[in-house]
């Protein structure tokens, strides 16, 4: 190897370390249960809940976080990441929220083993679930509730919530989750109503 080999061997190791130790690092994200405890309501005396699956569109299905630029253009983060599977951060915040609301333990992730014994389940469909940090972000929903004894549906529900962004995507997940809050207490409501009218 000649001397002009080495030297643009060198350069080409001085680039590639130059851009190593200049990239950026990934930031994880979750989504958490913010709704808080409200007297009064309840699931069914003795029930027990699961909940899931919590649908998301396929563009959302990925680790990175999806912001809105406009009607018809996203913007993929490739280093602002969720910290676990979308779908999975939404039906353990939904799951957390309603344990909350509802002044219950019984509240159990479908699928799961502990799912398996569960009177109720809630089942949903996010159709919208993003914004743009520093102004809005949506949340669309269509969502179930079964009675998995019967194996029938109970309610049918439509939900559309949205909530105010911070800037940053910490506070961008923070606004996400507050949709979810509000459709959480959209749910606890109905299963309140479930409670009034069981016999």
């Amino acid at each position: 190897m000649n001397r002009f080999t080495h030297a643009l061997a060198g350069a080409v190791l001085t680039v590639a370390l130059g851009a190593c130790a200049t990239a950026p690092n990934a930031r994880f994200y979750t989504l958490s249960a913010t709704a808080p405890a409200a007297a009064g309501l309840q699931v069914p005396a003795g029930s027990s809940l699961a909940v899931g699956p919590v649908d998301v569109p396929e563009y959302l299905d990925r680790p990175q976080m999806v912001t809105r630029i406009g009607a018809s253009e996203l913007a993929v983060h490739e280093f602002q990441r969720w910290a676990g599977v979308l779908q999975e951060e939404a039906t353990r915040a939904v799951a957390r929220n309603l344990a909350n609301l509802l002044g219950t333990r019984k509240v159990h992730l479908y699928p799961g083993r502990t799912a398996a014994a569960a009177d109720l389940r809630v089942v949903i469909e996010l159709r919208s679930f993003e914004g743009t940090p520093g102004a809005t972000v949506t949340l669309d929903a269509a969502w179930s509730i079964l009675d998995e004894r019967r194996a029938e549906v109970v309610h049918t529900g439509f939900s559309t919530h949205s909530a105010a962004s911070g800037t940053g995507f910490d506070a961008y997940a923070r606004a996400l989750s507050d949709t979810l809050a509000a459709l959480s207490r959209d749910i606890a409501r109905e299963l309140q109503r479930i409670a009034a009218s069981s016999p």
